[in-house]
């Protein structure tokens, strides 16, 4: 696997910082590469030596951010063999990037970005439960609930400007599968 030049990584950063400041002073249909451009500050042709457009831009950020949303699912799968132990770390992650989440499931952010997120979870889910079988239950029935409801959980708690710690999230999470599916 061929590692990133440094130099590339933080330009990278810094015009998805320079895209996400721009996003909550304005709507992204208002947004132009020269704005991003300046706010980085670079040369929009560096810009343009990593995106093709705005879109693109916005879609390769929000898919490292999914992407990493999934490695954290991942670890943990690793760790305790599913996520219902401890999810902890999966609201953790979601106070650490606060900012991002909370900028583009607003009103300001992009409307596709609540569809990924609900298909990055069901994605998860789906593989969680491979291999379960719930009496009386269809399998893509209750990975749909699952990711639509922890999709909507994540939303309301970002929203409500994180109510609650990560840990009392986790605990509740966990009572809840405890509660619906008993012990898996």
């Amino acid at each position: 696997m061929k590692k990133t030049d440094r130099r590339v990584a933080k330009t990278r950063n810094a015009i998805f910082e320079a895209l996400l400041a721009l996003m909550q002073e304005k709507r992204f249909e208002a947004i132009t590469m020269q704005a991003v451009a300046e706010r980085a500050d670079v040369n929009r042709g560096t810009i343009y030596l990593h995106f093709t457009d705005k879109y693109d831009l916005l879609d390769k950020l929000v898919a490292e951010k999914l992407a990493a949303l999934m490695q954290i699912f991942e670890l943990q799968f690793q760790k305790n063999g599913s996520c219902v132990e401890d999810y902890t770390p999966i609201f953790r992650y979601f106070q650490e990037n606060f900012a991002f989440y909370a900028l583009l499931l607003s009103d300001r952010g992009a409307a596709f970005f609540r569809v990924r997120l609900h298909e990055t979870i069901l994605k998860i889910t789906t593989e969680q439960n491979r291999g379960i079988r719930p009496e009386g239950l269809r399998v893509a029935l209750v990975n749909e609930m699952v990711a639509s409801g922890f999709t909507g959980l994540i939303e309301w708690w970002i929203k409500s400007g994180m109510a609650y710690p990560p840990e009392e999230m986790a605990r509740q999470m966990a009572l809840f599968f405890s509660y619906t599916f008993g012990s898996r």
